[in-house]
């Protein structure tokens, strides 16, 4: 799934960032991305501090990812997002 958003996002525009759900995340992600060589076309990735319960299930989930996502674009340069958790897929728009 990871490959696949990230393939997604790089045909879409030049620059992605990521929404990840824990510094943890973020070590694994970069493994994984480095490993396609597809780092170089990250803007950055920036954790929410929320579980995966909460990234499904709690309200206050959608405020951390927009503020977050700001941050991605404004600071970072991204164009594209990626929601970094099968569990954030309720907050997507295409």
């Amino acid at each position: 799934m990871q490959r696949s958003a990230i393939e997604k996002a790089i045909s879409t525009g030049e620059r992605f960032g990521v929404l990840a759900l824990s510094e943890q995340s973020i070590k694994r992600h970069m493994a994984y991305m480095r490993g396609l060589g597809l780092d170089g076309q990250l803007a950055g990735e920036l954790p929410l501090d929320i579980s995966v319960d909460e990234a499904a299930n709690d309200a206050g989930s959608f405020e951390k990812i927009v503020s977050q996502g700001r941050r991605l674009i404004d600071e970072s340069g991204a164009d594209v997002l990626i929601l970094g958790c099968a569990g954030m897929a309720s907050y997507r728009e295409p």
